[in-house]
This record gives C-alpha cells, sequence and structure tokens, in this order.
C-alpha cells in the first residue's frame, strides 16, 4: 500500500504544471513565511527541489503532504485558504525551489536564497614614516560577495586616498570573501583613527575603523620635551613610534626632568 501511495506521489510531483518561482531572501538563521492559497489541504503537498552537491541535479523532496510533515524542513499550517509552511533557522541546506502543488497544479512556487550578512574578517596597515605611502589590506566575507570600499572621516573622494583595489578570494563554507587593498599618499600624524574598511552586501554594511601605522622621531631634546609635557597633559594619549631605543631615551630623560 505504501509502495502504491509512494508511486502516485512521484507521478503527482513529476506531472506537475511549473510556474514562474517568486524569490525570497533571507539571512542565515532567520525564519521565513511561504503561503498557498487553496480551499482545501486535500492531495496538496509542499515541495522542495533540493540541488545538493555541486554538479548534481535538483532532487524534489515532499516536505509536507496536507497538514502532516513529512521532513525536519518546516511547520505546515492552515487557516483561512492559506496552506502555509514556515522555515524556521535557514540555512543553506534551505535553499532551492519550494513548491506548493494541489494534484497536479503548482498553486505557488519560491525561490529562496539564504544570504550570509558581511563581515570584516581583518584590516591591517604597513608601518611608515610621516610624509610616506601606507598600504591598507581588509579582509571581508558574506553571501552575495560583498563589495569593499574605504573612507575617511566618514567620507568617500578625500585628498591622500588613492590606488583602491579588490580581488576575489577563496570561498569558505559556501561564504564568498573579498580583499580589498588601499594606498593611502603622503601620510600625516592626523591620519591615525581617520580611515575606515566598509563592507556592503545587498544593502547591509559594517564598518571597521584602521590605525594608520605611523612612525616618527623627535629631533631634538626640545621636540621630546614637548611630546613628554603632551602625553602628561593628555593622559599618555595616542604617540607615535620611535625609531630606536636612542629616542625612547631621549623622551624618558626629557619626561624626568619637567
Amino acid at each position: 500500500m505504501k509502495f502504491f501511495k509512494l508511486a502516485a506521489l512521484q507521478m503527482m510531483i513529476a506531472s506537475a504544471q511549473e510556474i514562474k518561482p517568486e524569490e525570497k531572501i533571507i539571512s542565515r538563521g532567520g525564519d521565513i513565511r511561504l503561503s498557498c492559497k487553496v480551499n482545501t489541504t486535500e492531495n496538496t503537498i509542499w515541495i522542495n527541489s533540493y540541488r545538493g552537491e555541486a554538479g548534481l541535479p535538483s532532487i524534489p523532496r515532499a516536505v509536507a503532504i496536507g497538514e502532516k510533515p513529512m521532513m525536519d524542513l518546516g511547520e505546515v499550517s492552515y487557516a483561512s485558504g492559506d496552506y502555509s509552511l514556515t522555515i524556521k533557522n535557514a540555512d543553506d541546506d534551505k535553499q532551492g525551489l519550494w513548491n506548493c502543488q494541489q494534484n497536479t497544479q503548482v498553486v505557488a512556487s519560491y525561490n529562496l536564497v539564504v544570504d550570509v550578512p558581511p563581515e570584516i574578517e581583518m584590516v591591517s596597515a604597513s608601518p611608515v614614516e610621516v610624509g610616506e605611502d601606507s598600504t591598507l589590506i581588509c579582509q571581508a566575507s558574506g553571501r552575495p560577495r560583498p563589495r569593499i570600499y574605504w573612507t575617511r572621516k566618514g567620507e568617500l573622494g578625500e585628498n591622500n586616498i588613492d590606488g583602491a583595489k579588490t580581488i576575489e578570494l577563496g570561498d569558505v563554507d559556501g561564504v564568498q570573501r573579498t580583499q580589498g587593498t588601499l594606498i593611502v599618499k603622503n601620510v600625516t600624524k592626523s591620519m591615525i583613527a581617520e580611515i575606515s574598511c566598509n563592507a556592503e552586501s545587498r544593502g547591509a554594511t559594517v564598518t571597521e575603523m584602521t590605525d594608520v601605522n605611523v612612525k616618527c622621531l623627535p629631533k631634538t631634546t626640545n621636540e621630546a620635551k614637548t611630546q613628554a609635557r603632551k602625553s602628561r597633559k593628555n593622559g599618555a594619549s595616542r604617540t607615535c613610534l620611535s625609531k630606536n631605543l636612542m629616542s625612547l631615551a631621549i623622551i624618558l630623560l626629557a619626561y624626568l626632568s619637567i
């Protein structure tokens, strides 16, 4: 008896009249409700066409027959002519075509796309002297592949920002990765903590500020004293890196002599 029911179900799926699916986009881990307008749940099923491994054909699988779930992929309900399927905790295995079918007629069809919000994995900067050029690197991941762009003080197109390039990195667990490189011309000490890497994917944007790693060397004892006074007054605020141990000794002696 079960064999005949299965054969009838397979024939019903195979002979279905397809319609153009409506695209539904959801972030990974989110919930979504798919609606199907029918007068009864008799001979009505929800089917998911799961692609599986890359290169393999889609495999239709019955998710629910009437109000009885067949797989742990969603929850079905029927009220006021709406035979709905709620998919929870969406992940890659929930992507693909979802059809609500009554007899051999597809009543509702959805193409579910699961996005992964953009995330900045790392931002780094090459240490440079004042007046030199600095190279910033930013790596981001997401799905769709994130677009990387740079801002200075929150704005695009500032002076001294030039040579932005982007390359595609290898995917990891179905998540796409991008690397952006930026050359900052003629670095000054005021650029510290002014430049940000931004990763955007389908309207979602994340931002991370980076430090241009500026090295500087006080040239005289007077300069060292001035720098020490500022550090003491401001509670040891952000200072430049010295070139060598001798510079550190000069600053320390100047600080103690104040």
